[in-house]
């Protein structure tokens, strides 16, 4: 079974990509529930997130699936309803979702929401056949290696920037699940999905999103 990884499309996002111009909201960055606080950072939020509203550019096109790189917006996926009916009814609890308000030339929605990836699963990950380095200051310092998540895992809470780890390239175990998420590989976190789920969101006709395989550079 084959799984593929979710990206921004590049091609029905009109002309500005990330499609997210600018925020607003009224809420104080320190507060715990603020979906950008550092501490929410691939971990459950309790309670309801605390979001901004996004404003998309005028030559953009409102899409199921929004690209955005604005107050913690970046790290997560902006679902319009029928992208987020498809996806929840796969996650499972593994992932939060969050009603994000969207606003698009003179048309305001309510009917988008926002995906918090409250864990992950790097346990799928076959660390015995991947590819690991040590980053410094961003560049390929020395390859390390490991067997297990759990190593990895110990590994990571010992460096310190500008050291860093990345999973250059990384093979996933067969028993994933339909919807999963990995993070210190190629842009940080990466959402991905089984070929039944990819199946539904492209039988379903949703925009603006793409979908790679795992290790493939995009774009």
């Amino acid at each position: 079974m084959k799984c593929y990884r979710i990206r921004h499309s590049l091609k029905d996002t009109g002309r500005k990509f990330p499609q997210v111009e600018t925020w607003r909201g009224d809420f104080n960055v320190s507060d715990s529930n603020y979906i950008g606080n550092s501490d929410n950072y691939l971990k459950k939020i309790n309670g309801t997130a605390i979001l901004p509203e996004l404003l998309l550019y005028k030559s953009a096109k409102l899409t199921d699936l929004i690209s955005s790189s604005f107050m913690g917006t970046g790290d997560g996926l902006i679902l319009s309803e029928k992208l987020y009916k498809i996806i929840s009814n796969y996650s499972g609890h593994n992932q939060q979702f969050f009603k994000i308000k969207i606003h698009h030339k003179d048309i305001e929605s309510d009917n988008y929401w926002y995906l918090h990836p409250s864990s992950t699963n790097n346990d799928l990950i076959d660390f015995f056949e991947s590819e690991v380095w040590e980053l410094d200051s961003l560049v390929k310092n020395k390859r390390k290696f490991f067997t297990t998540s759990e190593e990895f895992e110990n590994e990571t809470k010992i460096g310190k920037y500008p050291k860093m780890l990345t999973i250059d390239k990384y093979v996933i175990k067969n028993n994933f699940p339909d919807f999963f998420v990995l993070n210190f590989i190629e842009g940080g976190i990466g959402f991905f999905v089984s070929e039944n789920l990819k199946n539904d969101i492209e039988k379903a006709g949703c925009t603006g999103i793409a979908f790679t395989e795992p290790n493939e550079r995009y774009p």
